[in-house]
């Protein structure tokens, strides 16, 4: 920016009265470099840099007024400014811009004209200056907020970063930079002979047409060094602000918008400051990845479905000298992804995704093939309709599967074969995990009000009988359900009553919803198996109940309803001993084995249980087999 020789006089004057006035210095008997704060100047007596810097927050270089007043007094015509040192005298003052200050000076009306031809500032074809506040991944694992205001017509651009390197009070570095555009993409490039600090920074984001109105946000990335000056790049996000107020607000706020943070967070690349000799030095986990080429090929994979306990078939393929993997999963979708192996090679870990989605899956097996063929480990992530799953999972290598993904992708839906004696062994008595999500049975639930009052429903109303084991494994619950015909279900234990509704949805399935817990908002769910039976010819069913246990921990509890020809009222619910004579009469041996299986406390992948899934109780005349 340039200004006017008069008007530099007249900001360099007020900047000086007020520094005397702010240290009640009456007389000027300071030397240049003390007034300014430059070269042996004492940091603990009173100078401008410092001055500026309580008024500002922004550390400025004390030499370069110092300088301006030299090319003033020498009589150049004009004096030149670069950003952000004319933003910092005039803020410094109290002024927000150079238009704010030429209002509030004496300055005739020539004047006042030719500074605003100079400058472009108050012209009608003036773009607005623009003001956004930024978010990056820094050096310390927490997000930095950053100021990006460009100004006159996308002349010049200011970049300040916000360090909170005490807790009391932030610093603020300032760089100047210029902009260039092409097809949309505009980079700002910062150099630190225009900074604070001693580095350079370039920044590239796609904003469109600078005459674009509505743009509340710009993305793009940074390339520059940190503290260390090693270099660094990353993701960058900037929000748009109406004002500078209101930006500095933001800025100076250490509060971060979640849904911001998470968009950048972990988002950064640091290049460490050692030069490899060798590949296996580029990085920690280089010298284990030549060990990756002993996984390439095609396998089979095995897990039980968590949802109902049947063995399920996967499909992986590891790509030959690649990083490219790709995984078809029970929802029968194809993952990419990659593997890596960690722990000096021990562990071998798989991340798998799809793309402009939040399905994941990470694989983590023991990098050892077990007999030569086996690959065992254990998969976490969300799958089919974003539901958390986890649980235990075999690979078998060198299946013979064609390359085509898609190909395989039809081969999946084929009968999973008998499996083999290891793989029996692998999956005995264990139970994978399954914990629906709780936006996604609150989306369930926001439905049933509309569809409550169903025919298919109605046959289910009437009085049932719950039990489950307590988390006192010595008891197991006796608790009254009374599921009405218009929906309304009521749960009544020894200590509370649970109000909900009961929606039939998929392929037979009575989902129990509890929303209530003695009239305080509460979430738990009932998952029965009705399959394609009426409610006339079943008396007994069995499901899952998941809800929070006494630590307020997820728990899962397997459960058996019983239907009640007493009226819901005439039931008290009880606390039966599990070993006892009252709960053996009720249940014959097989039934009370399954019912007495231990609950799942927080539904950690890889818990095991001691007995198999149970299977609905159905008729004498009809009995489901396990697949194996």
């Amino acid at each position: 920016m340039d200004l006017l020789p008069t008007v530099f006089e007249i900001l360099h004057k007020k900047l000086i009265e007020s520094f005397y006035e702010e240290y009640g210095i009456e007389t000027n008997l300071l030397l240049d470099y003390q007034l300014y704060g430059f070269d042996l100047y004492d940091e603990s007596s009173p100078n401008i840099k410092t001055y500026i810097h309580e008024k500002t927050g922004i550390h400025i270089n004390g030499k370069y007024l110092y300088n301006k007043q030299r090319d003033y007094c020498k009589g150049k015509k004009e004096i030149t400014f670069t950003n952000p040192y004319t933003y910092v005298y005039f803020k410094a003052l109290g002024y927000e811009n150079l238009l704010e200050f030429l209002n509030n000076i004496n300055l005739n009306d020539e004047d006042f004209l030719a500074q605003q031809r100079l400058s472009g500032v108050g012209m009608k074809n003036e773009l607005p200056d623009e003001y956004y506040v930024g978010y990056y991944y820094g050096e310390d694992y927490e997000i930095i907020k950053t100021k990006l205001t460009i100004y006159n017509n996308y002349q010049n651009v200011d970049w300040t970063l916000v360090y909170w390197e005490n807790e009391e009070e932030p610093s603020q570095y300032v760089y100047r930079g210029i902009v260039a555009e092409l097809r949309g993409t505009t980079t700002f490039y910062f150099a630190k002979e225009d900074a604070y600090t001693d580095r350079n920074v370039m920044i590239s984001v796609f904003m469109g047409n600078k005459h674009i109105v509505n743009r509340p946000f710009i993305m793009g990335v940074y390339s520059g060094f940190d503290r260390n000056n090693c270099p660094v790049g990353g993701r960058i996000i900037f929000e748009r602000y109406p004002s500078e107020k209101e930006q500095e607000a933001s800025a100076l706020s250490r509060d971060v918008d979640i849904t911001i943070g998470n968009e950048v967070v972990n988002e950064r690349i640091r290049v460490d400051p050692i030069l490899p000799q060798t590949k296996s030095e580029l990085s920690k986990e280089s010298k284990d990845a030549v060990n990756l080429l002993r996984y390439e090929g095609r396998y089979e994979g095995y897990l039980i479905d968590p949802r109902n306990g049947d063995l399920k078939k996967a499909h992986m393929t590891i790509r030959k000298n690649s990083n490219h993997a790709s995984l078809i999963f029970t929802d029968r979708k194809i993952y990419s992804g990659y593997f890596k192996l960690f722990g000096n090679g021990s562990v071998l870990y798989g991340f798998f995704g799809i793309r402009r989605s939040y399905y994941k899956i990470i694989l983590i097996l023991d990098s050892d093939f077990l007999e030569d063929k086996y690959l065992t480990g254990i998969y976490t992530g969300t799958a089919s309709k974003n539901q958390p799953n986890g649980g235990r999972i075999c690979f078998i290598r060198d299946v013979g599967v064609p390359d085509d993904d898609r190909q395989a992708k039809l081969l999946y839906a084929k009968n999973v074969p008998k499996p083999d004696s290891f793989l029996y062994d692998f999956f005995l008595g264990k139970k994978d995990l399954y914990a629906p999500s709780f936006s996604t049975l609150k989306k369930l639930n926001s439905q049933f009000g509309e569809h409550l009052n169903n025919e298919d429903l109605r046959s289910w109303s009437g009085t049932y009988l719950v039990y489950y084991r307590d988390e006192d494994i010595r008891f197991v619950n006796k608790e009254v359900l009374n599921i009405m015909e218009i929906g309304n279900i009521f749960l009544k234990s020894t200590t509370s009553v649970y109000t909900g509704n009961a929606r039939i949805f998929g392929s037979g399935f009575l989902a129990l919803n509890i929303t209530k817990h003695n009239n305080a908002d509460f979430y738990a769910q009932l998952l029965i198996f009705i399959g394609r039976f009426e409610a006339h010819e079943i008396t007994q069913l069995t499901g899952t109940f998941n809800t929070l246990g006494k630590d307020m921990s997820p728990t899962a509890y397997r459960v058996v309803l019983r239907k009640s020809e007493e009226p819901y009222q005439k039931v008290k619910p009880q606390r039966l001993p599990s070993k006892g004579k009252q709960i053996s009469s009720l249940f014959k041996p097989a039934e009370l084995s399954e019912l007495l299986i231990t609950p799942i406390h927080s539904l950690k992948p890889g818990t095991e249980l001691p007995s198999k899934a149970a299977t609905t109780r159905l008729p004498e005349s009809e009995t489901i087999k396990p697949d194996w």
